[in-house]
Protein backbone atom coordinates (compact mmCIF):
# COMPACT_ATOMS: atom_id res chain seq x y z
CA UNK A 1 0.00 0.00 0.00
CA UNK A 2 1.18 3.53 -0.74
CA UNK A 3 1.84 5.06 2.68
CA UNK A 4 1.61 8.64 1.46
CA UNK A 5 -2.20 8.70 1.35
CA UNK A 6 -5.27 7.13 2.90
CA UNK A 7 -7.67 5.68 0.37
CA UNK A 8 -9.58 3.26 2.57
CA UNK A 9 -10.18 2.16 6.12
CA UNK A 10 -7.19 -0.20 5.75
CA UNK A 11 -4.39 2.21 6.52
CA UNK A 12 -1.65 -0.04 7.83
CA UNK A 13 1.67 1.78 7.93
CA UNK A 14 5.10 0.93 9.32
CA UNK A 15 5.16 0.98 13.11
CA UNK A 16 7.65 3.85 13.14
CA UNK A 17 7.13 6.64 10.63
CA UNK A 18 9.81 9.19 9.89
CA UNK A 19 10.13 12.44 7.96
CA UNK A 20 13.05 14.42 6.58
CA UNK A 21 13.92 17.92 7.70
CA UNK A 22 14.69 20.52 5.07
CA UNK A 23 17.15 23.41 5.02
CA UNK A 24 14.34 25.95 5.41
CA UNK A 25 13.18 24.14 8.55
CA UNK A 26 16.50 24.75 10.28
CA UNK A 27 16.64 28.38 9.18
CA UNK A 28 13.12 29.10 10.39
CA UNK A 29 13.67 27.21 13.66
CA UNK A 30 16.71 29.35 14.44
CA UNK A 31 14.70 32.55 13.91
CA UNK A 32 11.90 31.36 16.17
CA UNK A 33 14.19 30.17 18.96
CA UNK A 34 16.00 33.52 19.07
CA UNK A 35 12.75 35.17 20.15
CA UNK A 36 12.84 33.17 23.39
CA UNK A 37 14.63 35.13 26.12
CA UNK A 38 15.72 32.21 28.26
CA UNK A 39 18.74 30.52 26.67
CA UNK A 40 17.87 27.21 28.31
CA UNK A 41 14.51 27.23 26.56
CA UNK A 42 15.91 28.34 23.21
CA UNK A 43 17.21 24.86 22.41
CA UNK A 44 13.82 23.30 23.18
CA UNK A 45 12.07 25.94 21.08
CA UNK A 46 14.47 25.11 18.23
CA UNK A 47 13.72 21.37 18.41
CA UNK A 48 9.98 22.04 18.77
CA UNK A 49 10.00 24.13 15.61
CA UNK A 50 11.84 21.44 13.65
CA UNK A 51 9.35 18.82 14.80
CA UNK A 52 6.40 21.04 13.87
CA UNK A 53 7.63 21.79 10.34
CA UNK A 54 8.52 18.18 9.54
CA UNK A 55 5.37 16.72 11.09
CA UNK A 56 3.22 19.24 9.22
CA UNK A 57 4.61 18.04 5.88
CA UNK A 58 4.16 14.41 6.95
CA UNK A 59 0.49 15.12 7.63
CA UNK A 60 -0.03 17.08 4.41
CA UNK A 61 1.15 14.10 2.37
CA UNK A 62 -1.36 11.79 4.05
CA UNK A 63 -4.42 13.84 4.96
CA UNK A 64 -4.23 16.59 2.37
CA UNK A 65 -8.01 16.92 2.41
CA UNK A 66 -7.94 18.20 6.01
CA UNK A 67 -7.00 21.81 6.84
CA UNK A 68 -3.85 22.19 8.94
CA UNK A 69 -3.61 25.42 10.93
CA UNK A 70 -0.43 26.25 12.82
CA UNK A 71 -0.77 30.04 13.16
CA UNK A 72 -1.72 29.81 16.85
CA UNK A 73 0.90 27.22 17.77
CA UNK A 74 2.75 27.89 21.00
CA UNK A 75 6.13 27.98 19.20
CA UNK A 76 5.08 31.31 17.70
CA UNK A 77 4.38 32.77 21.16
CA UNK A 78 7.66 33.27 23.07
CA UNK A 79 5.84 33.63 26.41
CA UNK A 80 4.56 30.07 26.10
CA UNK A 81 7.96 28.83 25.01
CA UNK A 82 9.35 29.92 28.38
CA UNK A 83 6.71 27.88 30.20
CA UNK A 84 6.05 24.60 28.42
CA UNK A 85 8.28 22.28 26.41
CA UNK A 86 5.65 21.14 23.93
CA UNK A 87 4.08 22.39 20.70
CA UNK A 88 0.45 23.17 21.52
CA UNK A 89 -2.50 24.27 19.41
CA UNK A 90 -1.71 22.59 16.10
CA UNK A 91 -5.14 22.28 14.50
CA UNK A 92 -5.83 19.48 12.03
CA UNK A 93 -9.42 19.35 10.84
CA UNK A 94 -11.56 19.36 13.99
CA UNK A 95 -8.75 18.21 16.26
CA UNK A 96 -6.17 19.94 18.42
CA UNK A 97 -2.75 18.27 18.47
CA UNK A 98 0.15 18.63 20.88
CA UNK A 99 3.67 17.62 19.85
CA UNK A 100 6.01 16.33 22.55
CA UNK A 101 9.60 16.51 21.36
CA UNK A 102 12.52 14.41 22.52
CA UNK A 103 16.06 13.91 21.30
CA UNK A 104 16.56 10.65 23.20
CA UNK A 105 14.96 7.43 21.94
CA UNK A 106 16.06 5.49 25.03
CA UNK A 107 13.84 7.33 27.49
CA UNK A 108 11.08 5.10 28.88
CA UNK A 109 9.22 7.96 30.56
CA UNK A 110 7.54 10.71 28.56
CA UNK A 111 7.18 14.11 30.21
CA UNK A 112 3.90 15.87 29.43
CA UNK A 113 3.23 19.32 30.95
CA UNK A 114 0.10 19.35 33.09
CA UNK A 115 -0.81 22.64 31.42
CA UNK A 116 -0.98 20.90 28.03
CA UNK A 117 -3.55 18.50 29.48
CA UNK A 118 -5.66 20.59 31.86
CA UNK A 119 -5.54 24.16 30.56
CA UNK A 120 -8.40 24.77 28.09
CA UNK A 121 -6.14 27.11 26.13
CA UNK A 122 -3.54 24.37 25.56
CA UNK A 123 -5.27 20.99 25.92
CA UNK A 124 -5.18 18.63 22.93
CA UNK A 125 -7.15 15.68 21.60
CA UNK A 126 -3.91 13.88 20.71
CA UNK A 127 -0.35 13.98 22.03
CA UNK A 128 2.30 13.10 19.45
CA UNK A 129 5.74 11.98 20.61
CA UNK A 130 8.41 12.92 18.08
CA UNK A 131 12.14 12.27 18.28
CA UNK A 132 14.22 14.86 16.45
CA UNK A 133 17.56 13.64 15.08
CA UNK A 134 19.14 16.95 14.20
CA UNK A 135 22.42 15.63 12.78
CA UNK A 136 20.58 13.10 10.59
CA UNK A 137 18.09 15.84 9.56
CA UNK A 138 15.25 13.52 10.47
CA UNK A 139 12.25 13.20 12.75
CA UNK A 140 10.68 9.96 13.99
CA UNK A 141 7.11 9.61 15.26
CA UNK A 142 7.50 7.49 18.39
CA UNK A 143 3.89 7.32 19.51
CA UNK A 144 0.42 8.81 19.80
CA UNK A 145 -1.75 9.19 22.92
CA UNK A 146 -5.38 10.24 23.09
CA UNK A 147 -6.41 12.77 25.73
CA UNK A 148 -9.10 10.51 27.17
CA UNK A 149 -6.64 7.62 27.46
CA UNK A 150 -4.20 9.86 29.32
CA UNK A 151 -6.92 10.94 31.76
CA UNK A 152 -8.14 7.37 32.29
CA UNK A 153 -4.59 6.25 33.02
CA UNK A 154 -3.97 9.09 35.48
CA UNK A 155 -7.20 8.30 37.34
CA UNK A 156 -6.60 4.56 37.54
CA UNK A 157 -2.96 4.63 38.66
CA UNK A 158 -0.74 6.52 41.03
CA UNK A 159 0.66 8.53 38.17
CA UNK A 160 4.17 9.86 38.90
CA UNK A 161 3.76 13.61 38.80
CA UNK A 162 6.19 16.45 39.24
CA UNK A 163 5.29 20.01 40.10
CA UNK A 164 4.32 20.78 36.52
CA UNK A 165 4.44 17.52 34.59
CA UNK A 166 2.94 14.10 34.14
CA UNK A 167 5.54 11.36 33.74
CA UNK A 168 3.98 8.75 31.45
CA UNK A 169 5.38 5.36 30.45
CA UNK A 170 6.35 5.15 26.80
CA UNK A 171 4.30 1.95 26.53
CA UNK A 172 1.13 4.01 27.02
CA UNK A 173 1.63 5.59 23.59
CA UNK A 174 0.27 3.92 20.47
CA UNK A 175 3.29 3.28 18.25
CA UNK A 176 1.31 3.06 15.01
CA UNK A 177 0.88 6.53 13.48
CA UNK A 178 -1.70 5.10 11.06
CA UNK A 179 -4.14 5.09 13.97
CA UNK A 180 -3.75 8.85 14.27
CA UNK A 181 -4.48 9.24 10.56
CA UNK A 182 -7.57 7.11 10.99
CA UNK A 183 -8.81 9.23 13.91
CA UNK A 184 -8.19 12.50 12.09
CA UNK A 185 -10.18 11.35 9.11
CA UNK A 186 -13.01 9.30 10.61
CA UNK A 187 -13.46 10.12 14.30
CA UNK A 188 -15.89 12.74 15.60
CA UNK A 189 -13.88 15.19 17.71
CA UNK A 190 -16.70 15.25 20.29
CA UNK A 191 -15.88 11.67 21.22
CA UNK A 192 -12.69 12.87 22.90
CA UNK A 193 -13.62 15.38 25.58
CA UNK A 194 -11.01 18.01 26.36
CA UNK A 195 -11.24 21.09 28.61
CA UNK A 196 -13.02 23.97 26.92
CA UNK A 197 -12.85 27.57 28.12
CA UNK A 198 -16.14 29.43 28.53
CA UNK A 199 -14.19 32.67 28.44
CA UNK A 200 -11.02 33.14 26.44
CA UNK A 201 -7.96 34.16 28.46
CA UNK A 202 -4.88 35.97 27.24
CA UNK A 203 -1.37 34.61 27.67
CA UNK A 204 -0.82 37.23 30.39
CA UNK A 205 -3.72 35.81 32.40
CA UNK A 206 -2.32 32.30 32.19
CA UNK A 207 1.32 33.12 32.97
CA UNK A 208 0.85 33.66 36.74
CA UNK A 209 -0.24 30.05 37.21
CA UNK A 210 3.29 29.01 36.26
CA UNK A 211 4.84 31.20 38.95
CA UNK A 212 6.77 29.32 41.61
CA UNK A 213 5.28 31.50 44.35
CA UNK A 214 1.90 32.89 45.31
CA UNK A 215 0.64 35.38 47.89
CA UNK A 216 -0.11 33.15 50.88
CA UNK A 217 -3.25 34.71 52.35
CA UNK A 218 -3.33 32.09 55.14
CA UNK A 219 -0.60 34.08 56.89
CA UNK A 220 -2.92 37.06 57.11
CA UNK A 221 -5.18 35.10 59.44
CA UNK A 222 -2.24 34.85 61.83
CA UNK A 223 -1.75 38.60 61.72
CA UNK A 224 1.33 38.34 59.53
CA UNK A 225 2.13 39.48 56.01
CA UNK A 226 3.85 36.97 53.76
CA UNK A 227 7.11 38.07 52.15
CA UNK A 228 5.76 38.25 48.60
CA UNK A 229 2.80 40.45 49.57
CA UNK A 230 5.12 42.75 51.53
CA UNK A 231 7.38 43.15 48.50
CA UNK A 232 4.33 44.08 46.44
CA UNK A 233 3.35 46.81 48.95
CA UNK A 234 0.26 45.11 50.33
CA UNK A 235 -0.80 46.49 53.73
CA UNK A 236 -2.54 44.31 56.30
CA UNK A 237 -5.85 45.54 57.69
CA UNK A 238 -6.30 45.40 61.50
CA UNK A 239 -7.66 42.17 62.95
CA UNK A 240 -10.82 43.92 64.16
CA UNK A 241 -11.85 45.16 60.70
CA UNK A 242 -14.60 42.56 60.23
CA UNK A 243 -15.12 41.67 63.90
CA UNK A 244 -18.24 42.07 66.00
CA UNK A 245 -19.11 45.62 67.20
CA UNK A 246 -17.99 44.93 70.78
CA UNK A 247 -14.49 44.02 69.56
CA UNK A 248 -13.93 46.98 67.25
CA UNK A 249 -11.53 49.81 67.90
CA UNK A 250 -11.02 53.17 66.26
CA UNK A 251 -8.06 53.01 63.92
CA UNK A 252 -5.46 55.65 64.79
CA UNK A 253 -3.82 55.29 61.39
CA UNK A 254 -6.46 55.34 58.64
CA UNK A 255 -10.12 54.96 57.84
CA UNK A 256 -9.63 51.80 55.75
CA UNK A 257 -11.02 49.43 58.42
CA UNK A 258 -14.24 51.44 58.76
CA UNK A 259 -14.65 51.78 55.01
CA UNK A 260 -14.14 48.10 54.22
CA UNK A 261 -16.33 47.11 57.13
CA UNK A 262 -19.09 49.27 55.69
CA UNK A 263 -18.65 47.66 52.28
CA UNK A 264 -18.82 44.18 53.84
CA UNK A 265 -22.02 45.15 55.61
CA UNK A 266 -23.46 46.43 52.33
CA UNK A 267 -22.51 43.22 50.51
CA UNK A 268 -24.25 41.17 53.17
CA UNK A 269 -27.40 43.24 52.92
CA UNK A 270 -27.55 43.53 49.12
CA UNK A 271 -25.80 40.38 47.87
CA UNK A 272 -26.14 37.94 50.76
CA UNK A 273 -22.34 37.67 50.94
CA UNK A 274 -21.24 37.12 54.54
CA UNK A 275 -17.71 38.10 55.52
CA UNK A 276 -17.04 36.30 58.84
CA UNK A 277 -15.48 38.01 61.83
CA UNK A 278 -12.27 35.98 61.53
CA UNK A 279 -11.63 37.23 57.98
CA UNK A 280 -8.48 39.25 57.35
CA UNK A 281 -7.74 41.61 54.53
CA UNK A 282 -4.95 43.55 52.89
CA UNK A 283 -4.98 46.42 50.43
CA UNK A 284 -2.71 48.20 48.00
CA UNK A 285 -2.82 51.10 45.57
CA UNK A 286 -2.78 50.09 41.92
CA UNK A 287 -2.08 52.19 38.84
CA UNK A 288 -3.71 51.00 35.63
CA UNK A 289 -3.33 53.18 32.58
CA UNK A 290 -2.92 56.29 34.74
CA UNK A 291 -5.94 55.52 36.91
CA UNK A 292 -5.24 55.04 40.63
CA UNK A 293 -7.51 52.79 42.65
CA UNK A 294 -7.39 50.71 45.80
CA UNK A 295 -7.52 46.94 45.62
CA UNK A 296 -8.51 45.07 48.76
CA UNK A 297 -8.22 41.30 49.16
CA UNK A 298 -10.10 39.60 52.00
CA UNK A 299 -9.64 35.95 52.91
CA UNK A 300 -11.07 33.44 55.37
CA UNK A 301 -11.26 29.70 55.82
CA UNK A 302 -14.62 27.98 55.56
CA UNK A 303 -15.58 26.03 58.67
CA UNK A 304 -16.44 22.45 57.83
CA UNK A 305 -15.65 18.93 58.91
CA UNK A 306 -13.90 17.52 55.88
CA UNK A 307 -10.74 15.67 54.84
CA UNK A 308 -7.68 17.84 54.43
CA UNK A 309 -7.75 17.73 50.62
CA UNK A 310 -11.34 19.06 50.49
CA UNK A 311 -11.12 21.91 53.03
CA UNK A 312 -11.94 25.28 51.52
CA UNK A 313 -11.03 28.94 51.74
CA UNK A 314 -12.63 32.08 50.35
CA UNK A 315 -11.25 35.14 48.58
CA UNK A 316 -13.04 38.44 48.15
CA UNK A 317 -11.56 41.18 45.96
CA UNK A 318 -12.76 44.78 46.12
CA UNK A 319 -11.82 47.71 43.88
CA UNK A 320 -12.63 51.35 44.59
CA UNK A 321 -11.30 54.70 43.42
CA UNK A 322 -8.53 56.13 45.59
CA UNK A 323 -10.19 59.54 45.82
CA UNK A 324 -13.68 58.26 46.39
CA UNK A 325 -14.73 59.05 42.83
CA UNK A 326 -16.61 56.67 40.57
CA UNK A 327 -14.61 54.02 38.76
CA UNK A 328 -14.44 54.04 34.93
CA UNK A 329 -17.56 52.51 33.34
CA UNK A 330 -16.92 49.10 31.84
CA UNK A 331 -14.12 48.27 34.26
CA UNK A 332 -13.85 44.50 34.65
CA UNK A 333 -12.58 42.26 37.44
CA UNK A 334 -12.02 38.62 36.59
CA UNK A 335 -10.81 35.74 38.76
CA UNK A 336 -9.43 32.56 37.21
CA UNK A 337 -8.26 29.23 38.50
CA UNK A 338 -5.88 26.96 36.61
CA UNK A 339 -8.52 25.50 34.32
CA UNK A 340 -10.51 28.62 33.50
CA UNK A 341 -12.41 31.72 34.58
CA UNK A 342 -14.28 31.29 37.86
CA UNK A 343 -16.06 34.61 38.26
CA UNK A 344 -16.26 37.99 36.59
CA UNK A 345 -17.82 41.36 37.34
CA UNK A 346 -18.24 44.40 35.10
CA UNK A 347 -18.78 47.85 36.56
CA UNK A 348 -22.02 49.56 35.59
CA UNK A 349 -23.07 52.20 38.12
CA UNK A 350 -21.60 50.83 41.34
CA UNK A 351 -19.19 52.74 43.56
CA UNK A 352 -16.94 49.71 43.82
CA UNK A 353 -16.33 46.44 42.02
CA UNK A 354 -16.18 43.07 43.77
CA UNK A 355 -15.79 39.36 43.06
CA UNK A 356 -15.85 36.50 45.60
CA UNK A 357 -14.75 32.89 45.05
CA UNK A 358 -14.11 29.78 47.11
CA UNK A 359 -11.77 26.87 46.53
CA UNK A 360 -9.75 24.09 48.11
CA UNK A 361 -6.76 24.96 50.26
CA UNK A 362 -4.33 23.97 47.51
CA UNK A 363 -6.19 25.98 44.87
CA UNK A 364 -4.78 29.25 43.56
CA UNK A 365 -6.64 32.18 42.02
CA UNK A 366 -5.43 34.86 39.64
CA UNK A 367 -7.10 38.25 39.29
CA UNK A 368 -7.16 40.35 36.13
CA UNK A 369 -8.34 43.95 36.09
CA UNK A 370 -9.16 45.51 32.73
CA UNK A 371 -10.56 48.74 31.32
CA UNK A 372 -12.93 49.25 28.41
CA UNK A 373 -10.04 50.61 26.30
CA UNK A 374 -8.26 47.25 26.48
CA UNK A 375 -5.68 48.12 29.15
CA UNK A 376 -5.31 45.30 31.67
CA UNK A 377 -3.32 44.16 34.68
CA UNK A 378 -2.93 40.56 35.87
CA UNK A 379 -1.76 40.01 39.44
CA UNK A 380 0.34 37.22 40.89
CA UNK A 381 -1.67 34.27 42.23
CA UNK A 382 -3.46 34.30 45.57
CA UNK A 383 -3.10 31.07 47.51
CA UNK A 384 -4.04 29.65 50.91
CA UNK A 385 -1.41 27.37 52.40
CA UNK A 386 -1.58 27.10 56.22
CA UNK A 387 1.26 24.55 56.21
CA UNK A 388 3.67 27.23 55.03
CA UNK A 389 2.77 29.30 58.08
CA UNK A 390 4.13 26.74 60.54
Amino acid sequence: MNNTSIESMDITLPILESFWLETEDFEQAIKISKQVKNEVNQEQSYLNSLALFGFERWLEERVDQLPIIKDNCSVYQPDYANLIDTVCNLIVGEFNLCIIVTDNSNEQLVTVPIAAVELPELAAHFYILIEVKETQEQGIIRGVLRHDELINYSESTNLPQGNRNYNLPLSLFDQQPNHLLHYLRWLDSQEIKIPVADTKRSVQEILPFFAETAINTAEWLRGEMDELASCLSWQLLPDYTFSKPSMRRISPVSDEPDRYRAIAKELRRQKGLIVPSHARGSYQTVNLNGILFKLCAVTWFIYQKAPEDTREWALLLLIEDCLGNTLPPGMKLRISEFTGVVSEAILVNERYLHVAVAGRWNQKFVATISLSNGASLTLLPFGFDPDQCL
